[in-house]
């Protein structure tokens, strides 16, 4: 070998520093995974569980099963899977309740008591023109009355013309939650029902013969009903006399948010006549006579003619849950057809 061949050149030493770098990639990436800590795998987050919906039934009144159940719901449209949402709260602290008090007009200082569940009321009185506000603040509903035998209407200067037509009773209405910052987008006139006057409160079907009209407002979710214990459709009612004048209030509202990206499956039409077949779902509407406990367990048959799906603020768990409302007629003893409203949990469990 020559001398010549050992001498470094520029060549073998670029040879050189390349081969001695890979050396070096390669004790490092064997390096780290030698001290590579070891991968730490999360087990998969529990979805909180939703408690089943309570249906109440009025005091004394017993369960009722549907018997003989015969269903002419033709082809219903009912999804197959919805989302819960959770109730956020509807209570109202005592600023709040102030200021709702001074769009009633109501100066006076309330008086604030407390009652056997821990809720705290504030009641505003003003005997000189017969007005009562009557605000619960953890549960956010208020109650107002206004009882003067003719007092200046609330939405306008003037008495205006008599009301003819339930739309203007309805208009009345919406103006009055507007000016008392009480009107929500989600909220809408349901319906309207005449009330003659006198000792007992009666209804009628014919508006000329009413003192005033009790205009009530639904709630949809997403496009879905929202539905109350026993039937009802209806958190917020104000009642309007013939004058237009707003006479009374009760008002609830809740705010909710959707309580997370997934959806719950939910029972399938036929099992949920299955259900029903079983002893599932509450006949939760009452009329006189079928709420007596005596009379209660006479149901002899049912005739269901329509479902939908909707959510159900039981006022307990917190959520608005899915539900199944069948609607139909039920045959009692000695006391003939009545219409019935039946309840059952939408969620597949």
């Amino acid at each position: 070998m020559r001398l010549a061949d050992l001498a470094l050149t520029p060549k073998k030493i670029l040879l050189g520093l390349a081969f001695l770098a890979i050396i070096i990639v390669l004790l490092i990436v064997i390096s780290l995974k030698i001290i590579k800590p070891k991968e730490v795998i999360k087990p998969p987050a529990v979805p909180e569980q939703i408690s089943s919906p309570v249906i109440n039934l009025p005091p004394q009144v017993d369960s009722t099963p549907l018997r003989n159940i015969t269903f002419n719901l033709g082809t219903p449209n009912l999804p197959h899977e919805a989302p819960v949402y959770k109730i956020s709260g509807s209570a109202i602290n005592q600023q709040q309740a102030g200021s709702i008090a001074n769009t009633f007009s109501i100066t006076t200082s309330p008086r604030i008591t407390r009652g056997a569940n821990g809720h705290t009321t504030l009641i505003w009185q003003n005997k000189n023109i017969k007005k009562t506000l009557t605000i619960t603040l953890e549960t956010g509903q208020i109650e107002y009355i206004h009882t003067a035998q003719y007092a200046k209407p609330d939405i306008g200067s003037a008495p205006l013309p008599t009301i003819t037509e339930p739309v203007q009773a309805a208009n009345a209405a919406q103006d009055f939650l507007k000016d008392h910052t009480l009107n929500r987008h989600d909220i809408f006139v349901e319906n309207a029902q005449f009330i003659k006057g006198g000792e007992e409160i009666e209804y009628t079907d014919n508006l000329a013969e009413a003192s005033s009209i009790k205009v009530n407002y639904g709630r949809k979710i997403q496009n879905t009903p929202v539905y109350y214990q026993f039937g009802n459709t209806s958190p917020i009612s104000v009642w309007v006399d013939k004058l237009r004048t707003p006479i009374k209030i009760s008002y609830q509202y809740s705010g909710i948010a959707k309580d997370s990206s997934r959806n719950f499956t939910l029972v399938n039409l036929e099992d949920a006549k299955t259900k029903l077949i079983n002893g599932e779902g509450e006949i939760v509407n009452f009329t006189p006579g079928i709420d007596d406990p005596k009379n209660n367990k006479k149901l002899i048959s049912a005739n269901l003619t329509s479902v939908e799906f909707a959510y159900f603020d039981d006022g307990s768990t917190g959520y608005l849950q899915p539900i199944f409302v069948f609607k139909g007629e039920a045959t009692y003893e000695n006391v003939g057809e009545q219409d019935i409203v039946v309840y059952l949990p939408a969620i597949k469990t």
